[in-house]
């Protein structure tokens, strides 16, 4: 066909619609078929094996800004077209059909790819990675290793294709983590290379990367660090004074109040509050020793918890991620926080249970059972724990 009957952009935006639908011929097999109800379609008229078929190219127009693919391979994921890339597309798909291909065939194709693409991110090999392994590992372990890989790693590199990930990437998250908590780069290093080795043995990757990652040494033991009374006041009007994130604030005197662990603190849901009774009941699956806990609400607490729900009441968590507010903070906040108010060297978070227990035993004034239970301690010998069931509420 002659070059002066191709379409032009003028005479496409010049065509209204008529009560009967209206073809456009551009040439090759490509036309654009007008509706009735104004919408103009790019079309394709090939043949295999004698037969005629017809194939669906996408609609005339711009796709919107951040929307517009290539159209090599049909990927077109917006669906509209411009003159010149309905052309384009036409080229290919007629490459395809002389290999004897229906491009609908292969757009299908690229559909399923692009799915598969998706499956294989560093978090869809991770996830499938822990769906195998985690039935090895007690629930505590499970939920350490998801939890590290959810809060420090996802953000990072969660989104990205497996295969595109660079070993300076890998790297960098590590140090970043090593920042914060050294002991937790050690088992975060651990993570990504049992991700790797999974992705590479699935044939996810052909090869791992992660087998000579940045080397992160485990920090020394450092026994956590308790305050005497006169301390746990000093550092309480420290607190008060934090400059940062009212929730952090509150999650470290919810600590305080309750004696709750760090992990128990930041994970805790509003499901498990009961303002009504003055109760907070953490399920088993959320503590350390794998045992239901219930907590008594002083009139301090239940003020706090009372503030705290006319900000986060409308979140499942008390203490929400700032970037994703369906998933809980991170301990490092509290961490940070000690940091911010200057207490680094004095005191940590982990030293907190240790200096109450220290506190309420010396002064003699509550039984030793009444602070184990508070603490959510399991009785370690088997026939007085079969017999010692109280509450203590």
């Amino acid at each position: 066909m002659s070059k002066q009957f191709k379409l032009t952009d003028t005479r496409i935006r010049n065509t209204k619609p008529s009560d009967k639908p209206q073809k456009l011929t551009d040439g090759g097999g490509l036309f654009m078929l007008v509706t009735p109800t104004g919408s103009k379609l790019w079309r394709y008229r090939y043949r295999i094996g004698g037969k005629e078929n017809v194939f669906a190219l996408g609609e005339y127009g711009q796709p919107p800004a951040g929307e517009r693919e290539s159209a090599k391979g049909l990927r077109i994921s917006a669906g509209v077209l411009s003159l010149s890339e309905a052309r384009e597309a036409l080229a290919t798909a007629k490459q395809l059909v002389k290999n004897g291909i229906h491009p609908s065939a292969d757009r299908v194709e690229s559909r399923k790819s692009a799915a598969r693409a998706r499956a294989t991110t560093f978090e869809g090999v991770s996830r499938e990675w822990l769906a195998r392994i985690g039935s090895k590992w007690k629930s505590p372990t499970f939920r350490q290793r998801e939890r590290l890989l959810e809060c420090d790693v996802f953000p990072e590199i969660g989104k990205r294709p497996i295969k595109a990930i660079k070993r300076i990437e890998l790297n960098e998250v590590i140090l970043k983590i090593e920042k914060r908590a050294p002991q937790m780069a050690v088992l975060a290093r651990q993570l990504i290379q049992s991700v790797f080795d999974h992705a590479e043995a699935t044939g996810s990757i052909e090869e791992s990367i992660a087998l000579r990652l940045v080397s992160v040494e485990k920090a020394k033991v450092i026994h956590a660090r308790q305050l005497s009374v006169e301390n746990v006041g000093e550092f309480l009007v420290s607190c008060e004074a934090y400059p940062g994130q009212f929730e952090t604030r509150e999650a470290m005197r919810l600590a305080w109040l309750t004696l709750a662990r760090t992990m128990e603190v930041v994970g805790a849901q509003w499901e498990e509050i009961d303002l009504d009774q003055g109760i907070w009941r953490i399920p088993a699956e959320r503590m350390k020793m794998q045992r239901d806990h219930i907590i008594p609400l002083s009139n301090q607490t239940k003020a706090l918890l009372e503030g705290l729900k006319a900000v986060t009441g409308k979140t499942p968590f008390l203490f929400p991620n700032r970037n994703d507010r369906k998933r809980p903070s991170s301990c490092g906040l509290l961490w940070k926080m000690v940091d911010s108010i200057g207490w680094r060297g004095r005191f940590t978070p982990h030293g907190l249970r240790g200096t109450a227990s220290t506190i309420m035993n010396e002064s003699g004034l509550w039984s030793p059972d009444v602070i184990e239970r508070l603490l959510a301690h399991t009785e370690q010998n088997k026939v007085r724990a079969s017999y010692n069931a109280a509450e203590y509420i």
